[in-house]
């Protein structure tokens, strides 16, 4: 059966609508025009899950996949401006490499200020302090979404989290998450009057990062690549390191904050830190019978989870729930070895905390 060629709507790299969107790559344009650009279906479909509103989408009727096309149509039941592209359009589009099959534009998520974000019973939020690569700023947005945070605040900026670079890295999380951008004094204060614990990444960190209570109200704190955090974040928190075993002394700054997050998703699964509850492991029962249904309901509690989560199209499952500890899952997690409390090598423990 032969295949039939859908027409296109746009073939000329030098057609005006492929001009202005390039045009999107400055920060300035995109102020100007109140929009954020989106590159691949994936981040599209994440987009309008998350309640934002398309404007324009640009997509190869011979390279979509099936999946890929629904999102189109669902975008252009949105009410968006929907264009068919060739290959030499499609090339000047994006700015990826092997070209996107989807570039869209959104209306900018409305940036929250630190007294319009919900205030949570216990919150978790990371600090992101100075960031200056938009893919690392990406990643502790992701991290941050995977492990509940309740919102990313980024300090001092340097970089714009709804950049092109900053949301391909997030792989969607910035249309979830609530983002606010302030300076450090004003974010220093709005923590003080929540009484939330400042947690601070750090090489030079007293204490080691899974000895803190984290399921208090906690912040936790990630410092600029090169120099690390200011030291208005270090008098006013606590310093805390990452201990490693091996030759490396530092870890990049984002993955130094998905340890922290997860250390703190950990903690409040279970509700104790590793020095004041033992080893067990996260979604294992309790021995002794201590285990209240109180508790049991607080480490439980649901949460909106994405089956492979940027994985490809099709895999994506947002909506799908399941329990944080596993029970009542297909697949409950496994419990794991204890945890030694020594490092079993001649070698010496490194500290790490962000810079990198």
């Amino acid at each position: 059966m032969t295949r039939q060629i859908e027409p296109v709507d746009i073939t000329s790299p030098r057609n005006p609508r492929v001009h202005a969107l390039t045009r999107l790559r400055r920060p300035a344009e995109r102020r100007r025009r109140g929009v954020v650009l989106v590159e691949g279906a994936v981040l599209l479909r994440h987009a309008l899950a998350g309640g934002w509103r398309p404007v324009e989408v640009f997509y190869a009727p011979d390279r979509v996949s099936a999946v890929d096309r629904a999102i189109v149509a669902t975008a252009r039941r949105a009410g968006a401006q929907v264009w068919s592209v060739g290959p030499a359009a499609l090339a000047r589009l994006s700015a990826r490499d092997g070209p996107s099959t989807v570039v869209a534009t959104v209306a900018s998520p409305r940036r929250h200020t630190l007294a319009e974000l919900p205030r949570r019973p216990c919150p978790l939020v990371v600090v992101a302090q100075s960031i200056e690569k938009p893919g690392n700023l990406g990643v502790i947005a992701r991290s941050a979404s995977a492990a509940g945070a309740d919102a990313l605040l980024v300090a001092d900026p340097l970089t714009d989290p709804f950049g092109a670079g900053c949301v391909h890295a997030s792989l969607g999380a910035m249309f979830w998450l609530p983002v606010a951008v302030a300076d450090t004094p004003d974010i220093l204060a709005w923590l003080r009057r929540g009484d939330v614990r400042v947690l601070v990444a750090t090489p030079a960190g007293s204490a080691r990062h899974d000895e803190q209570d984290m399921a208090a109200p906690t912040a936790v704190v990630v410092g600029n690549e090169h120099v690390g955090v200011d030291e208005r974040w270090l008098a006013a928190g606590i310093g805390v390191r990452i201990d490693m075993v091996g030759p490396m002394d530092s870890l990049n700054a984002s993955v130094a904050a998905a340890v922290l997050l997860f250390e703190a998703a950990r903690q409040r699964s279970r509700g104790t830190p590793r020095s004041a509850g033992g080893t067990r492991s996260m979604g294992t029962n309790d021995p002794g019978g201590d285990d209240s249904s109180a508790r049991a309901a607080r480490r439980c509690r649901l949460r909106p989870v994405s089956a492979g989560f940027g994985s490809g199209a099709g895999s994506l499952g947002l909506g799908r729930r399941v329990n944080r500890c596993g029970r009542g899952s297909a697949n409950p997690p496994r419990p794991t070895a204890p945890r030694p409390r020594s490092v079993p090598c001649a070698r010496r423990t490194r500290r790490c905390g962000s810079p990198g």
